[in-house]
């Protein structure tokens, strides 16, 4: 089961494109409301899978709300990725810049 240690640290880091509004930990999955500073039209909701895609493995599912479309888009992430805020606001960017990119926003 995935844990995120000092997840409200994320709060309080303004000074990147990626600022993290809310925060949730669910039983299977850890929530995360944000917005990224260029695009204005969409609130973001990511849905970070607790559990492992494959049993003993280190690979993660996390889902994406963009607020206009009503099905999530699906993205893999690692243990690397949340090492720490910054590597989980860079991975936020990240998988941005891919939806911008497969939505044409």
């Amino acid at each position: 089961m995935l844990k995120i240690e000092n997840i409200d640290k994320i709060l309080a880091i303004n000074s990147q494109d990626i600022e993290v509004h809310t925060f949730d930990q669910r039983p299977d999955y850890y929530e995360f409301t944000f917005e990224h500073h260029n695009i204005h039209s969409a609130l973001f909701a990511a849905h970070m899978h607790r559990r492992p895609q494959w049993r003993g493995g280190k690979d993660y599912i996390m889902e994406l709300f963009d607020g206009i479309n009503g099905k999530p888009l699906v993205y893999q992430f690692s243990i690397d990725d949340l090492k720490d805020p910054f590597a989980l606001l860079s991975y936020l960017k990240d998988a941005i810049n891919k939806w911008d990119t497969v939505t044409n926003k």
